[in-house]
């Protein structure tokens, strides 16, 4: 996510019932067999995974915050970056805690010309991953010169999956999450249908979306209905800003989501959102803040309730 997006939760639920159904796998269990959160909180809706960002002294904090999440079968896996010329330590740190990893591969690695030996360095770098992400947002880069269009972006992709299905057959790959706001996701994903995404097995492409919005789920609804029925759908970035509205959004539409798009997962965005400061508005969209002050380190109510406090 390269932007700061505030949606209101009302407007993402007015109108719910207007979405087109997809028809596509059957109804996915995203319930907690853990019940949730605590404190009489339901949260039966909740997926427990996250995206995680590694600036500086998050590390220490994720490993102060996460056992309590984990213990109660409320995070089992985290979405993260990955780039060749990083060695990745900090997120083998919290790999090593017991969580499933979905790695995203630079979109910077995907601009270089020789993108097989990149692959092979990241894949070796994480044995222990077995799904890769092929690129997050690659059109909406801020720098034009470092976009990427969906016909290149295609090219590259299914050099990817050619040389993965030669080398690391046991992999499976995510094609790069569209844009979470409007319609613009949606346009993205129709047109890297036509140029063939529907095309790879169901059983090695799972389909990545980001969704913060009513107009970008109704969008996907119809794209995914239309192309990709049968295909393992990940919302892979959703959330909101305002520590005080997590909770009510994870009541209310992560079931629009789990309705509409049928995903398998859904990533909370972000675990940390760089926030620091005393007030409850420093969350952002984050289940925790302040990292780099330990005395300070603290968790929004839907972390409390998640970690059953």
């Amino acid at each position: 996510m390269r932007f700061t997006l505030v949606p209101c939760l009302a407007l993402f639920m007015s109108g719910c019932s207007d979405l087109p159904r997809l028809t596509g796998p059957g109804p996915v269990n995203l319930s907690n067999p853990a019940g949730g959160g605590g404190s009489g909180v339901d949260l039966a809706n909740w997926s427990p995974y996250a995206v995680v960002h590694m600036p500086g002294g998050a590390l220490e904090a994720y490993k102060k915050t996460m056992p309590a999440l984990i213990s109660r079968g409320n995070l089992r896996g985290i979405r993260f970056d990955v780039w060749s010329k990083d060695s990745g330590s900090d997120s083998k740190g919290i790999l090593n805690m017991g969580l499933d990893g979905l790695a995203i591969i630079s979109d910077l690695d995907l601009l270089e010309p020789n993108i097989e030996p990149i692959i092979d360095i990241i894949v070796s770098r994480f044995p222990e991953i077995r799904v890769f992400q092929v690129g997050n947002e690659i059109s909406t880069l801020p720098e034009p010169g470092l976009r990427m269009g969906m016909e290149q972006y295609m090219k590259v992709f299914d050099r990817v999956y050619r040389h993965v299905e030669k080398k690391y057959p046991y992999l499976r790959l995510v094609s790069q999450s569209t844009f979470g706001s409007g319609n613009y996701g949606s346009i993205e994903l129709e047109k890297m249908a036509e140029l063939g995404l529907n095309n790879y097995p169901r059983e090695k492409v799972i389909i990545g979306v980001n969704c913060y919005g009513i107009a970008s789920a109704s969008a996907y609804a119809g794209v995914l209905g239309r192309y990709f029925g049968g295909y393992e759908v990940w919302v892979t970035e959703t959330g909101i800003n305002g520590a005080n509205e997590q909770i009510d959004f994870v009541k209310n539409v992560y079931p629009v989501l789990q309705t509409y798009l049928r995903p398998a997962r859904i990533y909370w965005y972000a675990y940390y959102d760089g926030g620091e400061g005393p007030s409850d508005s420093d969350f952002g969209s984050g289940l925790i803040k302040n990292v780099n002050h330990p005395s300070g380190l603290s968790g929004s109510p839907l972390y409390k309730a998640l970690a059953g406090e």
